[in-house]
């Protein structure tokens, strides 16, 4: 349950879906039922209820399925807004950008992370 006692789904449904949240799903072709996914999923990554999932949060969450560099990087590199964490509206854009990306962006994406000096190069360790 949220700071209203509703539970997720209900809250969801009565302030997410007619806010500007649920206008933004919508311009993202999401359907409401998925929304309503990545609500869910935003709610157990926002482990201290706040509202908004911080970079540590985030980082707790993804080290449970994968601890690598490429992870660590990519947790990184997302947006977390000028007070360090995303918002609901942040999570989805950050999922949405990551899910729809081709095979080349997605090479080009992991090139970058790994890329730290920034010269076009990947280096053997």
């Amino acid at each position: 349950h949220n700071k209203y006692g509703l539970h997720p789904e209900k809250y969801y449904r009565k302030f997410v879906l007619p806010s500007r949240t649920g206008k933004l799903l919508e311009f993202l072709g999401l359907s409401p039922n998925n929304g309503l996914k990545l609500f869910n999923m935003f709610i157990i990554i926002d482990f201290d209820n706040s509202g908004e999932i911080s970079r540590e949060e985030f980082r707790n969450y993804v080290n449970r399925f994968s601890s690598s560099k490429f992870t660590h990087r990519a947790l990184e590199n997302y947006d977390y807004g000028n007070n360090g964490s995303l918002t609901f509206e942040d999570f989805c854009l950050t999922m949405y950008n990551f899910c729809t990306y081709n095979e080349q962006m997605m090479s080009q994406f992991a090139f970058r992370l790994m890329d730290i000096d920034k010269t076009g190069k990947l280096l053997i360790e």
